[in-house]
């Protein structure tokens, strides 16, 4: 009865973990189509004349500091 107390427990601990697993993936692409619009969009307000080049350059930092954060997060499995 303690065997399959522990059997249970280690199951679901891995069942737990692969839930965490496939939310931190779903997370992250998610993330990553929304910042793929904010580049696209970037790209339109600067070619429309919308943004300045200053703007432009402090908004594509800021992207592409997060596209960072996210593939390093991605990276150690972490979110």
């Amino acid at each position: 009865m303690i065997a399959t107390y522990f059997i249970l427990k280690l199951t679901f601990r891995a069942v737990l973990d692969e839930c965490n697993r496939m939310a931190a993936i779903a997370e992250s692409s998610e993330r990553g189509r929304a910042l793929k619009s904010q580049i696209v969009q970037l790209d339109l307000d600067y070619e429309n004349g919308r943004i300045t080049d200053e703007e432009y350059g402090r908004r594509q930092a800021s992207i592409m500091d997060e596209l960072r954060r996210l593939s390093a997060a991605t990276a150690t499995g972490g979110s």
